[in-house]
């Protein structure tokens, strides 16, 4: 009988996932051990050399840090989840609030530069609007929620404003978002040229901020006989200042959130997008309308 060697069938694949319990007494410690593990330069090294297939899994590091860009309006309702994230987690976040123009600049200085360091591991702007011109840089982008774009008046609107064409009236003091440097202020452009109402608004503009937290305070101050701004930021001054609904598609900002290509720690900023993504009840309490409903499944590519 002639030799017939031996012969591996391979029947299929199972995946091992590693989980840690809710319910552990030292949260920090234990997914301190789980992100040594799953490392791709040390637990996932040695699955390699037993001849596992393994995740990417990011680089190793006792207390990582992740450098989360974040649009200003989104302020009041991811700070508090950071902090938990941080606690529970034992990581740092070094999270930069500002206008999506000027984060979206800080970036392509930093790859103009090819410095590398500092440039975000995580990106939630605004809108997309302000995602699109930085796209090639992220992947995975999920939109988690959105806003209203509104009028923003004194308490009692004491010059009797009820739209747009409004504001287009001799001697009303209007504030806007500059459009190089936040998203309100490119979204207020697209929205006065799409009802033909911009270089008539633009007229009565009196000031221009570079961040949408800045404009409320315009109105509430008596700086400004209105302001357009998100729906999200009227809230904190609710008792000074009155708002106006804008019966137009234009009027919403979509804030959408993604991981970096170049980021050593994607899997660490996809538990962060999970904790976001569990936080329907802090996304509304701050005013927004929450855009994810049920479980998302993690993307895994297996080298």
């Amino acid at each position: 009988m002639p030799y017939m060697p031996s012969a591996t069938w391979v029947a299929g694949t199972a995946q091992i996932v590693l989980g840690v319990l809710t319910s552990t007494l030292d949260p920090p410690k234990t997914l301190r051990f789980a992100r040594y593990l799953t490392a791709k330069d040390k637990g996932l090294a040695v699955f390699r050399q037993r001849g596992f297939r393994t995740v990417e899994g990011d680089q190793w590091e006792e207390v990582p840090e992740l450098v989360f860009y974040c649009g200003a309006v989104n302020r009041r309702s991811v700070e508090s989840i950071i902090k938990e994230f941080e606690q529970r987690e034992g990581v740092r976040v070094n999270t930069v609030y500002n206008g999506c123009g000027i984060l979206t600049a800080q970036m392509k200085t930093i790859v103009g530069q090819r410095q590398g360091l500092g440039f975000p591991d995580i990106y939630m702007a605004c809108d997309v609007y302000y995602l699109n011109n930085v796209r090639d840089w992220f992947q995975e982008d999920v939109e988690i929620s959105d806003t209203e774009i509104v009028i923003a008046v004194p308490k009692g609107n004491p010059k009797g404003i009820k739209s747009l064409k409004d504001l287009t009236r001799p001697g009303i003091r209007v504030s806007v978002g500059q459009p190089d440097q936040c998203t309100i202020g490119a979204l207020t452009r697209l929205l006065l040229e799409k009802e033909g109402l911009y270089d008539e608004v633009m007229k009565n503009v009196v000031t221009q901020t570079a961040s949408s937290a800045m404009l409320v305070p315009t109105v509430s101050t008596g700086s400004v006989d209105a302001s357009l701004a998100y729906l999200t930021d009227t809230l904190a001054e609710k008792d000074k200042v009155d708002v106006i609904r804008i019966p137009s598609n234009a009027a919403k900002a979509v804030q959408p959130f993604a991981i970096a290509r170049s980021s050593q720690r994607k899997w660490l900023g996809r538990r962060l997008f999970a904790a976001l993504a569990r936080s329907k009840d802090r996304f509304e309490a701050a005013g927004f309308h929450f855009r994810l409903e049920g479980p998302r499944p993690t993307k895994v590519s297996i080298e």
